[in-house]
């Protein structure tokens, strides 16, 4: 899962820096790949707290 959620957070990363750079051209902050980045981030954050929770889980078995 971690290197999904990588692989994930540079695919945002790039998208957002495509978005910067259009914004800086024409100043329009919507569109489709505006949408498909926040909704990507807001996976990606699921995605951490599922991994979190997991690890938590596994965490407090041990410790038992």
């Amino acid at each position: 899962v971690k290197n999904h959620i990588k692989v994930l957070r540079t695919e945002m990363d790039i998208m957002g820096e495509k978005i910067l750079e259009k914004d800086e051209k024409t100043g329009n902050r919507r569109g489709p790949v505006h949408t498909a980045l926040w909704v990507l981030k807001d996976r990606i954050d699921e995605l951490e707290q599922i991994e979190d929770e997991l690890n938590d889980s596994k965490d407090s078995k041990l410790s038992k």
